[in-house]
């Protein structure tokens, strides 16, 4: 019954449609519509943005720094591990190099509210291992932050590190990374030094960009992000370059052999471009190679200059060599400490003079003027290999008791009742130093700038005398006493205090023996080996020096 009624509902419906509403009947077959080429949509090719991001870098062994010194400083207070390159005779390297070290160590003295002082490590502390480290620039931070080659001493603190980024011509070009851990968070930056090897001095990297170059580094750097960011926008970024952000990625760049230029884009980045497509800031640094093409439009005739000598097949030309005792070292920045030795010269002074020349140390001998002729040669070569020959008197007598008049020109002692007169006294004691001045002089063609009076001992009286000042010592390895080879040791490497003055004597076996021994162990413990006259900032004109201290 309901079916029957929904049927005639149904006819009800059907029979009061429009004509022109044809109801449905099984046969009805839908009008078939005409072929038409399909459409893709396709979006446009975004342009090409001349650069490359995070593209890997290689540095060079740091081998190929060839004649630049391996150097470091280390210093637990303040949390700083400097490691770096400097050239034998002093210039603009150094100076640039070493304000990058000055700079760590204000930020670490303003975060910790202490004053940097030289400071040696402990015995097994390992800093004979200085200079570049290949790839720790480009290390992870978290990486660079366990290992305690490259990381702020003590874990917190700042740190430099450097790698070997191209070396050929007169060109040595440095990343240089500078990291502190002393604030809220880590500040991790990279800078570029270009050094001319021919003067020692270093292209400023601003000089490597022409007018353009901030310009269109910056839309390089805002276009590939935003490429990866998938923005699809064909218009050239429009905004400035931020002045800290562009400068010190335009300090960061790394000239490569292809033609190519490595830049660091900081930590931070930012552009309103990025913004607008809702980029965060860039949460760690990382780094742009912009394409030879690109580059040159960017390079200043300076930058093209650098590149083309980059590019040559020439070797690196090493820095001029300087020998160890003249080269400028700031012993109030670096740690330093003096080896001098008494009573020669003899047979065993060449075997020093080997083990301070292959370490790149130097040293200051205290000669007895009576040996310098039997020993010209050795005493010649104190000076040729850059080391101080300096005076010990004639026949090491003690010179104050003959300025007293205490003893005569022979040693002996003198009747208090037939006492020299004061005139003579003085005569005696010149005599002493004059004579052994012009020995030195003699076989060596330079003359002595301080004196060591024999026993230590001299007086106001002396020093007048001398018209030099005396130089002391305050480590005593008192070899003279047949000690042990791991005696002496004992008594220098673990006792040596940054400004010390090591007394030993080239004229005893154990002082030549352990020389190896004693070298490597003060570099362990971060120290320059240096000669009187570099520890004391120049050799004084007056005066008596115990140490620099």
């Amino acid at each position: 019954m309901m079916r029957q009624s929904l049927a005639v509902a149904m006819s009800v419906v059907l029979a009061g449609l429009p004509g022109w509403l044809e109801p449905w009947v099984p046969a009805f077959t839908p009008t078939e519509w005409a072929d038409v080429d399909a459409v893709e949509w396709q979006a446009p090719e975004p342009q090409e943005t001349g650069a490359t991001i995070d593209e890997p870098l290689h540095p060079l062994d740091p081998a190929t720094a060839n004649g630049f010194v391996p150097s470091r400083i280390v210093n637990g207070s303040l949390g700083l591990n400097a490691r770096f390159l400097m050239t034998p005779a002093s210039g603009d390297h150094n100076s640039v190099t070493l304000d990058l070290v000055r700079s760590l160590i204000g930020d670490a003295e303003k975060a910790t509210d202490k004053q940097y002082s030289p400071e040696a490590q402990d015995t097994t502390a390992g800093l004979s291992d200085r200079g570049c480290v290949e790839g720790s620039t480009f290390s992870p931070l978290d990486e660079v932050l366990r290992d305690p080659a490259l990381a702020p001493a003590k874990h917190e603190g700042v740190s430099m590190s450097c790698d070997v980024m191209a070396a050929a011509s007169t060109l040595l070009v440095q990343r240089i990374r500078l990291i502190n851990t002393l604030g809220e968070k880590p500040v991790d930056r990279v800078v570029t030094v270009i050094t001319d090897t021919s003067r020692a001095t270093t292209v400023p990297a601003k000089h490597l960009w022409n007018d353009e170059g901030p310009r269109i580094v910056w839309q390089a750097i805002t276009e590939t992000l935003r490429h990866e960011a998938r923005g699809l926008s064909l218009m050239p970024p429009q905004s400035d370059p931020d002045e800290a952000l562009i400068e010190a990625i335009l300090d960061s760049a790394v000239p490569l052999t292809d033609g190519a230029l490595h830049l660091t884009i900081p930590q931070g980045f930012q552009t309103p471009e990025l913004e607008a497509l809702g980029s965060e800031p860039l949460a760690e640094a990382r780094t742009l190679k912009l394409t030879p093409e690109v580059a040159t439009t960017a390079l200043s005739e300076t930058g093209q200059s650098i590149m083309a000598a980059i590019n040559s097949e020439d070797p690196l030309v090493a820095p001029d060599a300087v020998l160890p005792g003249k080269r400028d070292i700031d012993c109030s920045l670096f740690v330093c400490v003096a080896l001098t030795y008494d009573d020669g010269p003899s047979a065993l002074t060449p075997t020093i003079l080997d083990a301070l020349r292959d370490h790149g140390a130097s040293a200051s001998f205290f000669m007895v003027g009576s040996r310098v002729e039997s020993y010209a040669a050795a005493a010649k070569r104190v000076v040729t290999d850059g080391h101080l020959a300096l005076n010990h008197s004639w026949s090491h007598l003690d010179l104050s008791k003959l300025a007293a008049g205490t003893i005569d020109a022979n040693g002996d002692e003198t009747d208090p009742d037939d006492m020299p007169s004061e005139e003579d006294r003085k005569k005696a004691v010149a005599k002493e130093l004059n004579r052994t001045s012009k020995a030195i002089v003699a076989a060596t063609g330079v003359a002595p700038t301080a004196f060591r009076p024999p026993y230590g001992a001299y007086d106001d009286a002396v020093l007048k005398i001398a018209k030099m000042p005396a130089i002391l010592w305050d480590v005593d390895t008192e070899d003279w006493k047949g000690v042990s080879g791991d005696d002496l040791v004992s008594s220098i490497v673990p006792v040596a205090r940054p400004g010390s003055i090591v007394l030993q004597h080239d004229i005893h076996d154990s002082s030549a023996d352990t020389i190896e021994q004693v070298l490597d162990g003060l570099e362990n413990r971060g120290f320059m080996v240096v000669n009187v006259g570099q520890l004391l900032g120049g050799m004084p004109a007056s005066g008596a020096y115990s140490s620099s201290r």
